[in-house]
């Protein structure tokens, strides 16, 4: 198992979870199946390449092995660990050379080497030297690595046990298939190991001699139910239909080089279609296998997601009705309002027209305020000069006037006089004289 490309050289998907949940499990399958093994082959040395927490190893450390060493990323937390951290070495498995890093700390060799579940998280140009570390370490290899379309935590390279099988026979090693039909159905034995474990052996090694014949060289290619259960229920590949065709050629090759002896792995037709660049091309291999969607969950999603533009769209209908309820009442209040507005423009008209009338009018007067002042200035003239006459009369008034009151007062004196006369005693003795003078026309 190797770690996630981080530069501190710790994992992001083989955290503590990841070997907190598989840990027991693993123990339990482990105490299953290594008794049975060692029935047919006793080891007192085991190596675990991949050995996650230790699993495999303490059970084998169980079963009486005396030497043991544990191989996996310096990622694993030695806390974890089911066995002391003195059995534990850290090492990249992601790279060759195994036996050195090994032989740095002990003898390389032991009598049972065991890989379980590792090689898928392995990249793909990685095979053939893992085959070459394994069995460079040991003539008795139980192996296991996860077949395509398992699915896993960090599967990468995901291979049919045919495909392991070849590259362990080009270095020597026959298969024996002693332990699938003893655990198929053991409900504590995990599936992937029940379906997948194969016990690889040198074929010129004294302990090949210790393994049952009519095990040997057996087809190799199964599907538990329970892998196949859950790929159906649960493990929805998107990219599939890009591996249509060139999955069941490569199928069909690799078990037919296996049936018939071949040494060496047969054209892939899968690796044509290679990337290592999942967001670049996801219809490419190793994604057709391994990336995994769930229809239901998308469709239940899509579902959520149109119930709530249903809802969205109700809401926005209602708003949208008592908007269109506004506007008509708005509509009709405007349209009261023009009519309104269209009489009062009409009678605003009718001013507009009285008041250009008027102003044309007082236009017209304006224009003739030019004459009326000629006139005015006339009038102004005329009026001085009859103002002058009017005092010259007013002058002329006031002599009379004066004359008329000199004429008054003489005239009072002469009746003045007149009336002294008549009063008089002359004028008294001549009265009958007068009378008879009148009488005669005198």
């Amino acid at each position: 198992m190797t770690p996630d490309d981080r530069p501190d050289g710790q994992s992001t998907l083989y955290d503590r979870s990841f070997y907190k949940d598989q840990a027991q499990e693993s123990l339990t399958s482990a105490r299953m199946v290594l008794p049975e093994l060692l029935r047919h082959h006793p080891a007192r040395s085991v190596v675990d390449v991949g050995c996650g927490v230790g699993s495999w190893l303490r059970a084998a450390m169980e079963c009486g092995a005396t030497r043991g060493l544990g191989i996996d990323g310096d990622y694993v937390s030695r806390e974890q660990l089911l066995v002391a951290q003195d059995l534990f070495l850290p090492a990249d498995l992601a790279a060759a050379g195994l036996v050195d890093t090994i032989a740095a700390r002990m003898t390389p060799r032991f009598d049972l080497v065991t890989c379980l579940e590792v090689a898928e998280h392995l990249p793909f140009d990685r095979s053939e030297s893992l085959v070459d570390d394994l069995t460079r370490l040991g003539d008795v290899i139980l192996f296991s690595a996860a077949i395509p379309y398992q699915h896993g935590t960090g599967h990468i390279n995901e291979q049919w046990p045919e495909f392991w099988a070849l590259l362990f026979r080009r270095k020597g090693f026959r298969c024996f298939d002693i332990l699938r039909d003893r655990f198929w159905s053991s409900p504590d034995v995990k599936w992937w190991y029940a379906q997948n474990m194969l016990v690889f052996v040198r074929e010129d090694s004294e302990a090949f001699t210790r393994f049952p014949a009519d095990a040997l060289d057996r087809p190799l290619a199964r599907i538990h139910p329970s892998a196949w259960l859950a790929t159906i229920l649960y493990h929805w590949r998107p990219y599939r239909a890009a591996a249509r065709g060139l999955e069941e050629d490569d199928f069909l090759a690799l078990t037919t080089a296996w049936a018939t002896g071949v040494n060496r792995l047969p054209d892939l037709k899968t690796l044509t279609r290679r990337s290592d660049d999942q967001d670049a091309e996801k219809d490419a291999f190793p994604f057709t296998r391994l990336v995994i969607a769930d229809p239901e969950a998308r469709i239940a999603a899509r579902e959520d997601a149109l119930a709530a533009e249903r809802r969205n769209a109700a809401e926005s209908a209602a708003k949208a009705r008592e908007t269109e309820d506004a506007l008509t009442a708005a509509l009709q209040r405007a349209e009261r309002d023009l009519a309104e507005k269209t009489l009062q423009a009409s009678h605003v008209s009718a001013a507009n027209a009285s008041l250009h009338t008027q102003v044309r009018r007082h236009v017209e007067q304006l224009a003739a305020i030019p004459r009326l002042q000629d006139a005015l200035a006339r009038r102004k003239r005329e009026y001085d000069t009859l103002l002058a006459a009017h005092a010259r009369l007013e002058h002329e008034i006031a002599a009379a006037r004066d004359e008329t009151a000199t004429l008054r007062a003489a005239c009072a004196r002469l009746a003045q006089e007149r009336d002294d006369i008549r009063r008089s005693t002359s004028w008294r003795i001549t009265w009958p004289i007068r009378a008879l003078k009148r009488l005669f026309g005198g």
